[in-house]
């Protein structure tokens, strides 16, 4: 069993960060730093569970290097790691 190409690492890690931007941009926390952080944090924990713990599979398969990815899945699974993320940061209000 090989391990995880770094084109698929670096697709996984990009769409993680761009869905905590977008997300944070979006639904503005208090504190974007923190909101971006968790997004992409999370968004990249939810690709992991939807993809390889539940093993969905539906949509187009993006192949990248030696591995095979659902792109689909990726893309549903990040957007809704990065708003739960989003959400506990709208949770740290900003001190005045």
């Amino acid at each position: 069993m090989g391990g995880m190409s770094w084109q698929l690492q670096a697709f996984l890690y990009i769409t993680a960060i761009v869905a905590g931007i977008v997300l944070t941009l979006l639904m503005r926390p208090a504190r974007k730093g923190i909101g971006i952080l968790l997004g992409a944090i999370l968004a990249d924990g939810f690709m992991f569970l939807g993809s390889h713990i539940l093993g969905l599979n539906f949509g187009p398969m993006l192949r990248l290097g030696t591995n095979e990815t659902p792109l689909i899945v990726d893309l549903i699974f990040a957007v809704i790691g990065a708003a739960i993320g989003v959400l506990i940061a709208r949770a740290f209000k900003a001190r005045s």
